[in-house]
């Protein structure tokens, strides 16, 4: 008989990272697991790093204290003129307002890779996010405002599509497939998919 396809299962998010694989009867090596592991985690990193170096450059712009103050039109403007930046392919960028009260966001800005989601402005740092069947890493870095700022803060998000694409490809020849389900729900399919399978637990390694 030839050898039977599998399923890994991959429950992840940045700061705490858990998955799980499932397998038939005759499931992958140790070796072939590790390595898909560690291929997706490197993804994961490398996108991480780019969002984060994004967020922060953006989050320096010199007149984004003073904009983040102001409304949805003198963003617009700004970002025309003294502001102007360009999304790269993958990219979501968000500007906005979060009000100290009760943390509800004011969305100034929105321009690129425009998903089914919103980027969680009112929570700073970084989070893996699972949409439209891609992955995604989000960078949410604070500004602090030159007015209104005992009432308000400002916040820019940046999200970056994780590049999956080298290891889908291997997948599909593997024996076994990957699926990635991310904490708060979504996620992606990675090879084929697979019926009659049990789970175990597998780390993955990103922070």
């Amino acid at each position: 008989m030839g050898r039977r396809r599998s399923i890994i299962i991959a429950v992840a998010g940045i700061g705490a990272a858990i998955a799980l694989f499932v397998v038939g009867r005759v499931g992958p090596s140790s070796a072939e697991l590790q390595s898909a592991a560690a291929e997706l985690d490197g993804c994961i990193r490398e996108t991480a790093a780019a969002a984060q170096a994004r967020a922060q450059t953006l989050a320096e712009l010199p007149r984004l204290s003073w904009a983040v103050a102001t409304d949805e039109q003198t963003m617009l403007d700004l970002t025309a003129d003294e502001l102007a930046f360009q999304p790269a392919l993958g990219e979501l960028i968000e500007i906005g307002q979060v009000r100290r009260r009760d943390g509800a966001v004011t969305l100034l800005r929105r321009v690129g890779d425009i998903g089914e989601f919103h980027l969680p402005l009112a929570d700073l740092g970084e989070r893996l996010i699972g949409a439209d069947g891609r992955l995604h890493v989000v960078d949410v870095v604070g500004v602090e405002p030159k007015t209104r700022a005992d009432q308000i803060r400002g916040a820019v998000g940046v999200s970056r599509l994780v590049d999956t694409n080298a290891l889908a490809a291997r997948l599909r020849h593997g024996s076994f497939a990957l699926r990635v389900d991310v904490a708060g729900g979504g996620g992606m399919l990675l090879g084929p998919a697979v019926a009659d399978a049990r789970a175990r637990p597998l780390s993955l390694y990103a922070d």
